[in-house]
């Protein structure tokens, strides 16, 4: 379908170099970092960031004397956000603007999350944020995580997390099998996904996705066979209805006045899902909502309603988290903005 990407020799050859360099370049980042990943470690260990105490009072909103967490005001509140924490070309900041998003998560009950890259080597973690994060979001109220597993066939494993103050079922990762060369070589892009057990309501399941960069033909073309590969995945959980597909899609939905062809490819390939805010003419990138780099202003997060059934999408939108951060090509936490919504059961 896609020429040579799919013949098998091609496949084989583009994974045995990635394997190559990746050994190469982790031994490389191992001891040319040692030192600065033993501070790390030592942080993700010991570093908990202080929540303000008007936000450490709304925990107490979800506490039930048995000790599980409750539905507050029967609504599930979801953000997506790109955290722009790549090993290299990361925006600066780094530490300052995940302790920000950790603030914030506060206001939040589940946390679909990208770019909180690692690197693995013999399954531990040498360098990312992946560890400090997850440490940190639980003492802001996040108990369950769904995250990658290590890799050794890239540099940076795919970024993706999954944070949910209700407790995860059903958990699964995906790892795509097309990507282009060489701009994702580096990177193991791929989809988390999980069912969320909401007290008290019906089930509703969640996936997170950061699919290939980059305009142009092949680029395309690996992301609709990316997003046919999670079609696939979600296909198999047939008991699955009322689910949350999020992330940088790389698809820019402000394209052509609105009209993309790819953007709608994108919509029916999902089988189909809903995005209540399709008709808007806001963009996520860059998030000081000026063109950069020659690149215009482009909307590349969403939030997706794939099979709606028992619950209803509300109130999406995108949000700006940490104002106090700004730089060229970015204000907030990241150069991408968030994506908020909130789901309600049907009745």
């Amino acid at each position: 379908m896609f020429g040579e990407q799919q013949n098998p020799f091609y496949l084989g050859a583009k994974a045995a170099i990635r394997f190559k360099a990746t050994l190469l370049a982790a031994s490389t980042i191992y001891w040319i970092c040692r030192q600065r990943v033993e501070v790390q470690t030592y942080a993700q260990v010991n570093s908990k960031v202080q929540l303000r105490d008007s936000r450490a009072r709304v925990l107490h909103q979800y506490a039930h004397a048995d000790g599980q967490v409750q539905l507050r005001d029967g609504r599930v509140r979801v953000l997506q956000q790109n955290c722009w924490t790549p090993l290299f070309g990361a925006g600066p900041e780094k530490e300052q603007r995940l302790e920000a998003l950790v603030e914030a998560a506060v206001d939040y009950d589940v946390l679909l999350l990208q770019e909180v890259f690692n690197t693995w080597v013999g399954g531990f973690r040498i360098m990312g944020y992946g560890g400090w994060l997850e440490d940190n979001l639980r003492a802001a109220g996040f108990s369950h995580f769904v995250s990658p597993s290590p890799t050794m066939l890239a540099i940076q494993d795919s970024g993706l997390l999954i944070a949910s103050r209700f407790p995860l079922r059903d958990a699964f990762e995906i790892v795509y099998e097309d990507w282009t060369w060489p701009g994702e070589a580096w990177t193991s892009k791929g989809a988390l996904g999980a069912s969320v057990q909401v007290p008290g309501a019906p089930l509703m399941a969640v996936v997170v996705t950061h699919l290939n960069a980059w305009d142009g033909p092949r680029q395309q073309a690996a992301r609709h066979a990316q997003m046919l590969q999670m079609k696939e995945q979600l296909d198999q959980h047939t008991r699955w209805s009322d689910v949350i597909v999020a992330g940088d899609m790389n698809v820019d939905g402000l394209a052509n006045g609105n009209h993309n062809p790819e953007y709608a490819s994108m919509i029916v390939t999902l089988q189909p899902v809903l995005d209540p805010a399709n008709e808007t003419t806001f963009s996520t990138w860059p998030s000081n909502g000026l063109p950069s780099g020659g690149y215009p202003v482009a909307r590349y997060d969403y939030i997706l309603h794939r099979s709606p059934s028992r619950w209803v999408l509300q109130d999406e939108a995108p949000v700006k988290i940490g104002e106090m951060f700004s730089g060229e090509g970015y204000e907030g936490i990241s150069d991408h903005l968030g994506m908020q919504a909130v789901f309600v059961p049907w009745k």
